[in-house]
């Protein structure tokens, strides 16, 4: 079964200003073997985006396309997937806050998912998820979207605009106060010396780490804390990717991402003074990175001077701050 490549849905963006940026082919692996159809090339922040026609053309020549979000970008990404059995947390969502959000350009996703596109103020910082809307997330400025005509690396199918919604044109409309309000992120307390390395540096470095190895969860929870305060939160979708590249967990990236936003409230709501007890020297933590064999597999991991004290760590007694874990998390 072939790829379900619709250049002509990516027509929609030409001429309006969205940020289109390169993604791999829908079924390339990483030099590890991990599935990456879904991720932007190396430098995607920081690098020019593509014109409409170099978007269509990456397309047309069997690569997926994502749209880079920008500050005043918000898109409502719905995976069915992730809900709980029974529930309907988008259509709990709207009945809540009393909005309708059919109203919005939709994208039907490949998976039968929903990308909602709408509109915020500049300098809006919103939570990734709710706890109460599991399966519903926020993605906002510094986070990319896949881009209607690319193909689902597993179901095969075209991301396609739903036809009984609006049609993008010019900037999406403003999202509902009430929706806006609902996620609003509380102000950041930095943590000393937090945020000295980018996205790209975590998501390197995690290559040199088999995620397997952290199944237990104290280690895993110690290791997320760790990447969020070397990255000040930013390197969540590379360590989400990281995770789910463990098979065991490939389906949980709406839970893990949960988890990431609990651990940035924990330590948003710390005081400056507990933040500077909890880091440790960075010399005591170092990541290895691995060399691979023509098969692209693992050979051998060597420490690298140059990673070391790259991402701090915090003691234990920060890991005991009442994160649920993620199998308790899967279970509703």
């Amino acid at each position: 079964m072939t790829f379900d490549f619709r250049p002509e849905e990516l027509e929609a963006y030409r001429g309006l200003g969205y940020d289109l940026i390169p993604l791999h082919a829908p079924d390339a692996l990483s030099p590890d073997g991990r599935p990456i159809g879904k991720a932007p090339h190396k430098g995607w922040r920081r690098d020019a985006p593509l014109s409409f026609d170099e978007a269509l053309e990456h397309l047309r020549s069997g690569s997926n396309v994502g749209v880079r979000l920008r500050p005043r970008d918000l898109v409502v990404d719905v995976d069915p997937r992730n809900f709980v059995e029974g529930d309907d947390p988008l259509r709990r969502l709207q009945d809540d806050l009393g909005v309708d959000l059919s109203g919005y350009p939709t994208v039907v996703t490949g998976s039968g998912g929903l990308h909602i596109y709408m509109t915020m103020a500049e300098e809006t910082l919103l939570r990734d998820t709710l706890e109460d809307y599991q399966g519903i997330e926020f993605k906002a400025h510094g986070r990319q979207v896949v881009a209607a005509g690319s193909a689902h690396p597993e179901a095969r199918r075209a991301y396609a605009w739903d036809p009984l919604t609006p049609a993008l044109d010019g900037d999406a409309p403003l999202a509902p106060a009430s929706l806006v309000m609902i996620a609003l992120r509380p102000g950041r307390i930095a943590a000393v010396d937090a945020g000295g390395r980018s996205p790209e540096d975590l998501g390197e470095m995690l290559q040199g780490l088999d995620p397997r190895a952290y199944r237990d969860h104290d280690r895993w929870l110690e290791l997320m804390m760790a990447c969020h305060h070397a990255t000040s939160g930013e390197g969540r979708d590379e360590w989400i990717e990281w995770c789910t590249s463990d098979p065991q967990y490939a389906r949980d990236a709406w839970i893990i991402g949960s988890q990431a936003a609990a651990c940035a409230e924990t330590l948003r709501n710390a005081s400056a003074s507990l933040a500077e007890n909890c880091a440790i020297d960075a010399a005591d933590f170092s990541l290895e990175v691995p060399t691979y064999t023509t098969k692209n597999r693992q050979q051998t991991a060597r420490k690298s001077p140059r990673n070391r004290g790259r991402i701090q760590t915090f003691p234990s007694a920060l890991t005991r701050c009442g994160l649920r874990r993620r199998a308790d998390l899967r279970k509703g």
